[in-house]
């Protein structure tokens, strides 16, 4: 099967929305999440990842059941014990295990939680108290506060994003009308390089099946996309979109809220349905995977507890795509955060599952409240070494080869040193593209290099609140990309073979699938 994938870390590496200021908030009770110590080591946990994921393993896509996985996770008798009772002396309330068995979860009070030290802004890792700290890996508090005014969309005019990722609308005048399918060449009314894409369109390109040409696949597969922020979709527009593309209705199973209210935005999960669902022709039913952070600030969003709820659905999916994310300094460079994600997306990776994040729309820049010309800021969590980071392309006619749009996030983590299956790759990439980089000291050169793939991300046909609009940005790109590996898993699985798992070893062993994009270069706009 014909895609775009540039695994030699693509050139995509820039993007001109920025991150808006918050809105003013009301704080309230806040979450804490208590990872405790584990009966089993890291090094033995992590050996277990590497051995499912690594093409060269005996053990290579064997993967646990979820009872496994507790037994290979879980925390220590005397360690849940210990954190439960102190969690009752602070009086916590909703105090829970998580199904994997190494978490504990608990609303505290704001008072409690600045005595932890917390600061009051996002995700932060804090200090317990002696007496229980030796039962505990980290502490984290997640803020949980009210939205005061609307959730701004990001905007190619530059106008502020709660979302470092969020997609970038073109027109969305009621006038505007759905393509038919043709390809159009040159840029789109949204005023964004290339030709508009549909469905039809994208599967030409990647030479995926006609829907009507597809297997049977088995009755219970699924797949999904992540949504935050009080994200909603509208079923009358997904009903619109498959109909004007020839597609049955969807199947959409709902993990969490779905709630339209005035402060909401849908354009963000609208375009990720319509086009993970798009690749199957609708065929494969797609969770709606929400997490209700009660706020609109991205650093809020928990990926490791989503990543628990993820891997408690029945049916599971096995591809998931994740279109949010922001920039490192909305983390403080605070690594015990990162750490946690990282071990969320590890327990999807050892059940089997594919996960994608779009790269960001920032380039190596992700800016927020801070500004800072002297070096880039990754952006989180597409820069995790867990997960398959996706990029954005766009391309002019359906024949013509694809260019990495000059918005497209990459670049270098500053936290996370560069994985063994991406060293050969990020070698050739320097000594090809060295005497265009910016200097050595705006990156980590030795850091995880994202994203890994990429795929059309310009002007795709979408409709939102009853309006058909074009849209763009890596957020149109991960689902795409994720709905046709997902055509893959779905079709090994009905053989009674395995799904995929992490996708990143065998990726960069094969060393190009597709072709790599090696046109279009990124530039920070804001410096």
């Amino acid at each position: 099967m014909r895609s775009v994938i540039a695994v030699a870390v693509a050139a995509a590496l820039l993007a001109c929305v920025a991150v808006g200021a918050l809105t003013a908030t009301t704080e309230k009770r806040m979450r804490l999440v208590v990872h405790v110590a584990r009966v089993h080591e890291e090094a033995e946990i992590e050996g277990e990842f590497v051995a499912r994921s690594s093409p060269e393993s005996p053990l290579f896509r064997q993967f646990l059941t979820r009872a496994e996985l507790r037994e290979l996770v879980r925390g220590k008798d005397e360690s849940v014990r210990a954190v439960m009772a102190y969690l009752r002396e602070i009086g916590a309330t909703g105090v829970e295990l998580v199904r994997s068995g190494d978490a504990i979860v608990g609303d505290v009070t704001t008072g409690v939680a600045a005595g932890l030290g917390y600061h009051g802004r996002g995700r932060q890792s804090v200090e317990l108290p002696a007496a229980v700290a030796a039962h505990v890996r980290s502490a984290i508090v997640v803020g949980l506060r009210e939205r005061r005014g609307a959730k701004k969309h990001a905007q190619w005019s530059g106008s502020s994003s709660s979302s470092g990722y969020a997609p970038s609308s073109g027109s969305a005048s009621s006038g505007y009308a759905p393509s038919s399918g043709s390809a159009s060449s040159g840029s789109g009314s949204s005023g964004q390089p290339g030709m508009t894409q549909t469905p039809s369109t994208i599967r030409q390109r990647y030479a995926v099946p006609e829907p009507s040409a597809l297997p049977t696949f088995l009755a219970n597969y699924t797949q999904g996309v992540a949504e935050f922020e009080g994200e909603y979709f509208a079923d009358s527009d997904i009903a619109a979109f498959t109909t004007q593309y020839g597609m049955p209705n969807l199947s959409i199973p709902v993990m969490g809220p779905n709630t339209p209210s005035a402060d909401a935005d849908a354009t963000e999960g609208t375009l990720d349905l319509e086009y993970i669902a798009a690749m199957s022709g609708a065929r494969i039913p797609t969770w709606w995977l929400a997490q209700n952070t009660n706020n609109n600030d991205p650093g809020n969003i928990d990926f490791s507890l989503w990543c628990e709820q993820v891997a408690s659905q029945t049916p599971m999916p096995y591809v998931v795509s994740i279109s949010w994310g922001s920039g490192y300094e909305r983390y403080v460079n605070d690594t015990q955060v990162m750490v946690a994600d990282n071990d969320g997306f590890r327990k999807l990776g050892l059940l089997g599952v594919s996960v994608f994040a779009a790269s960001g729309d920032s380039g190596p820049g992700v800016r927020s409240e801070e500004f800072n010309c002297n070096t880039f800021t990754p952006s989180w969590p597409s820069s995790s070494p867990y997960l398959t980071s996706v990029g954005a392309t766009y391309a002019n006619s359906t024949s013509d080869e694809e260019v990495s749009v000059n918005w497209s996030g990459g670049g270098f983590s500053t936290q996370f040193t560069r994985p063994s299956w991406q060293a050969a790759a990020v070698k050739k990439y320097f000594e090809v593209a060295s005497a265009s980089l910016p200097p050595q000291s705006f990156y980590a050169a030795n850091g995880r290099g994202y994203p890994d793939v990429s795929a059309l991300g310009a002007n795709f046909d979408v409709v939102v609140a009853g309006q058909w609009q074009l849209v763009s940005g890596t957020s149109a790109a991960s689902p795409t990309f994720a709905g046709v590996v997902s055509l893959i898993v779905a079709e090994r699985l009905a053989k009674g073979q395995s799904a995929l798992g992490f996708l990143n070893p065998k990726l960069y062993q094969l060393g190009r699938v597709g072709y790599d994009v090696v046109e279009g270069a990124s530039v920070d706009t804001n410096c």
